[in-house]
């Protein structure tokens, strides 16, 4: 074994577990991608109800009855585990899936414990709704107080050293969280601890699963969800993304130990970094194209890899109006100071396919990118017809493809950008080229095949052979992968083979019966070959689940529901003629509403008092519905009390259909400045008619400033 301390040793990619709609395995995965297929669909009434969300919610004009379903997330092999039948009920279906996933991720990569000294795990996992939604919401499994059962089943931070037990995993267990960029950041910080000799091999992804699967959502101008229930990224129709569902690890291990151990490589991380945006940006939710820029130049400075050596890249591309312009301001800025971009560099992003998974976007777009440069190919980009007029594809050196492109790919990379700042960046490359071997030796290999029961191995038994008709492999890897990368169970089938031709008919025959005794296979030398992908453990698929009580099963809150209790509240105050008194009575009580906070006044910072853009949002959308007003998000970036906001509105009403005139933001005892030219290019840029650029803000110009999502 070879341990290399340097900073910036390659690190292979030797393995792949994923769990997406539509898909169990890479191979799979990447069917789909070069199909163009999407997970995202519309739910039916019907499965709305199932589901508890109540007929008057999915009806109301702003629901969108779109999402993905990850079937069977009920199923879980507890005994395989050692869960108890009451043990696994009570786990969030997401540890469960996880810690699936990363067996299967680590089978997929030829390792087990016992001959690897040092594993660690990187996880991340989104909030367990499975407790709130449904053990909170039934009677028998609702816990008194938090029990310890409950609480290590569904919180955040015994995702990673739960697999570390239950799988025998000695080095680092990790739990990472920094919202959308976490399994992208789980990666870098995986990567950090492999070449600091602290793993030997190491684990990292993340998980996300929202139940109930089957419910929309309501859509809010300016959020970041779709108003049609479709994601598409950096095109003129984007509208925002859709919630997605699924799992995804990557193994790892040091590129020169994964040569010299004959493991098979889908794709070597060359370099990574991370950082945080700070408070240089438009709010706590915004993107910051300073910080974006800065981490992608500096995991290009990590691999060592110029920018004009980048084919391809994975981008965030939630297909949000002000996320996607923002980076692809900052890629290009980026790739400029980095000796790029290069021609034609194409852009994507899985999220159009499988929707917004949250934690394990990152990971995704990883798993994605190997495939890309394992295959030598870029699937289409869904979702993209025509590019957003923020978006200067046409003047630019990047491209976006609607139909497979084989190329040569020196290069790729992979954005997750996370909610609250955290960026991260990787820069990917294809597994180094094999030296070519002769044929292997002309001699019996004893092939077995183990698990933990009998029909277990019948089952495992006719995946193997399924997997060797129609394939060329070599008997010498076959034999050494299943010898060195698997683990041993009680029961085994055991049997001696010249080529896997031969061990399929064998396997066959046997189905995971006892094969002939043959004396001969303990004499059999170990076969000496290359790890290679072979189907993995055949988990029973039971269900361990808790539906909530019938009486509690009332659909899923929303913000839109937030903000309509507000606006409930408040509507008394509304007239059908716009009196300015009553108008601003109307504002001030659905802020207080949405902040929980009475002792607002018409003075107030409305930031300072705990708003957020998100925030801004509601409130907008609560006095459009309110008034029928065609009111939008311009104009609104550059106010800070409720009194600056109210006079916004105000002036929309007096100017149906035209930009409102900028209201100038004046703190008392302060001086107010122009909008500095930076900040004034970017408004211009991405809300059109929204202020002329003459109006001024506030000089404390760090703090929330003006509304953006991710």
């Amino acid at each position: 074994m070879n341990i290399d301390t340097s900073d910036n040793q390659s690190i292979a990619i030797i393995g792949i577990g994923v769990r997406v709609p539509l898909a169990r395995t890479a191979p799979a995965l990447w069917d789909n991608l070069i199909a163009g297929a999407t997970a995202i669909r519309r739910f039916s009434a019907a499965e709305l109800t199932a589901a508890g969300v109540p007929r008057a919610q999915f009806e109301h004009p702003s629901y969108v009855p779109y999402g993905t379903e990850l079937a069977g997330i009920a199923d879980f092999d507890a005994e395989f585990f050692g869960f108890s039948p009451r043990e696994a009920k009570v786990t969030d279906p997401q540890q469960r899936i996880f810690l699936q996933t990363a067996w299967e991720a680590m089978e997929d990569a030829g390792v087990t414990p016992a001959r690897t000294p040092r594993i660690g795990v990187f996880a991340a996992t989104t909030m367990s709704t499975y407790m709130l939604r449904n053990l909170q919401r039934n009677s028998e499994f609702r816990p008194d107080g938090l029990d310890y059962q409950t609480l290590i089943g569904n919180d955040k931070d015994f995702i990673a050293t739960r697999v570390a037990f239950k799988l025998g995993l000695t080095g680092p267990a990790l739990t990472v969280q920094s919202a959308c960029s976490s399994s992208l950041v789980a990666i870098h910080q995986a990567v950090r601890s492999l070449r600091a000799g602290e793993s030997d091999v190491a684990l990292a992804g993340g998980v996300s699963i929202v139940t109930p699967q089957l419910a929309g959502y309501h859509y809010e101008e300016g959020g970041i969800h779709s108003r049609d229930g479709q994601c598409r990224p950096f095109d003129k129709d984007a509208s925002g993304t859709v919630r997605g569902n699924g799992c995804g690890i990557i193994v790892l291990k040091r590129l020169s130990d994964a040569v010299a151990d004959g493991d098979r490589i889908h794709a070597v991380l060359a370099g990574s970094a991370i950082n945080n945006d700070g408070s240089d940006k438009m709010g706590f939710t915004a993107p910051g194209i300073a910080g974006q820029a800065a981490v992608i130049g500096a995991a290009l400075t990590d691999a060592g890899i110029a920018a004009s050596e980048i084919g391809y890249v994975e981008t965030h591309g939630t297909g949000t109006a002000l996320g996607d312009p923002l980076e692809f301001r900052a890629l290009s800025r980026a790739h400029t100071a980095a000796g790029g971009p290069a021609p034609d560099c194409m852009l994507g992003s899985i999220k159009a396919n499988l929707g917004h998974l949250d934690v394990a976007a990152g990971v995704l777009g990883v798993i994605k990118t190997a495939l890309i440069l394992s295959n030598q190919t870029v699937p289409p980009q869904l979702g993209f017809e025509t590019a957003n007029p923020h978006v200067p594809l046409g003047r630019s050196a990047y491209d976006i493809n609607t139909e497979p492109v084989a190329r040569e790919l020196r290069a790729a990379a992979v954005s997750s950008f996370g909610l609250g700042g955290t960026n991260a960046h990787c820069v990917l490359t294809p597994a180094p080229q094999l030296a070519e071997r002769p044929e292997p030796e002309a001699r019996p290999y004893r092939i077995t095949v183990t698990a933990r029961d009998r029909n277990a191995l019948t089952r495992l038994c006719e995946a193997l052979a399924g997997a060797l008709r129609g394939r060329s492999i070599r008997i010498d890897d076959l034999a050494h992968t299943l010898a060195e990368g698997r683990t041993a169970f009680a029961e085994k089938l055991e049997f001696a083979a010249h080529s896997s031709a031969e061990a399929a008919e064998i396997l066959d025959r046997h189905h995971g019966d006892s094969a002939p005794a043959n004396p001969n296979l303990a004499n059999l030398p170990a076969a000496r070959g290359r790890k290679i992908s072979l189907p993995g453990y055949p988990f029973d698929a039971t269900p361990h689940w808790v539906d909530p009580d019938p009486a509690t099963s009332d659909g899923v809150a929303s913000a839109a529901e937030s903000a309509s209790a507000a606006a409930t509240s408040a509507s008394a105050l509304a007239g059908a003629a716009v009196d300015p008194d009553r108008l601003a009575a109307f504002v001030l009580e659905t802020a207080r509403q949405l902040l929980g906070d009475e002792a607002l006044q018409l003075d107030s910072d409305f930031y300072a008092s705990g708003g957020q853009s998100m925030t801004l949002v509601r409130l907008v959308s609560t006095v459009r519905d309110t008034y029928e007003l065609p009111l939008g998000l311009e104009g609104f970036e550059r106010l800070r009390t409720i009194e600056q906001l109210v006079q916004h509105i105000r002036l929309v009403f007096e100017n149906p259909g035209q930009a409102a005139p900028a209201v100038c933001h004046h703190r008392p005892g302060r001086r107010t400045r122009a909008i500095p030219g930076a900040a004034r290019r970017w408004h211009q840029l991405l809300l059109p008619g929204a202020g002329h650029p003459s109006a001024r803000y506030a000089s404390d110009h760090r703090l929330h400033r003006r509304t953006g999502h991710r």
